[in-house]
């Protein structure tokens, strides 16, 4: 079953969050080089990487994969550095679908929001969750879908229940792209979500992460 409303909650959460980034101008910024000066004072100095740097000379590649206590300086083409909520920076291949480590990184924040507040009013731990780990997710240099689920009634007046959807941060922007209403099953958001993988120009380059712990 997939039938119901554009569900206020989370999806309420997310857009206001998109019109605050469009009306701060973080939309639209684009991400600094490694090494350059920060855009603004107000970044925070733990806030991932992004984006991809140039290989010094005579410096030798890291490889995908590999763990480092701290920020690299100099990365390969195609690669670039993300921070895990450990504090270590893993370097990934921008080509290749996330590792594991990476895609937990990313899903268990949002399960522990879940966890602590299932139902949504307002921004709970869970869209908070959600908000941090997109944000997070684009030093990845990957598009990435978060599965995530919450307790809430699918229609006014319904008896409330897990209703689940795929969201993503597009352009800017935070969408629902596992429809245009929430499911009912897990099931039904992931092959959604999965449909609208498949239907960009470059599948290839996005990850469907599942944070739902079903």
């Amino acid at each position: 079953m997939n039938q119901g409303w554009h569900h206020p909650g989370v999806m309420g959460v997310l857009v206001a969050a998109s019109a605050a980034l469009i009306v701060t101008g973080c939309a639209s910024q684009p991400s600094a080089p490694a090494g350059a000066p920060a855009a603004s004072e107000s970044l925070q100095a733990d806030e991932p990487t992004s984006g991809v740097a140039e290989l010094q000379d005579g410096a030798p590649p890291l490889a995908d994969g590999t763990l480092l206590t701290h920020e690299p300086e100099a990365l390969a083409e195609g690669t670039t550095a993300y921070r895990l909520t450990s504090g270590e920076y893993i370097v990934l291949d921008v080509t290749q679908p996330l590792p594991e480590v990476v895609r937990e990184d990313l899903a268990a924040p949002v399960r522990d929001g879940v966890e602590a507040s299932p139902s949504s009013q307002g921004t709970t731990p869970a869209t908070a969750a959600v908000i941090e780990s997109l944000e997070r997710a684009e030093s990845t240099g990957r598009t990435v879908v978060l599965l995530s689920k919450e307790y809430s009634p699918l229609n006014p007046g319904e008896e409330p229940g897990w209703i689940y959807f795929g969201l993503a941060k597009v352009d800017g922007e935070f969408r629902m792209v596992s429809g245009e209403v929430a499911s009912t099953t897990r099931d039904a958001a992931h092959d959604a979500s999965q449909a609208w993988i498949s239907s960009r120009p470059d599948p290839a380059a996005h990850d469907l992460v599942d944070a739902t712990a079903e």
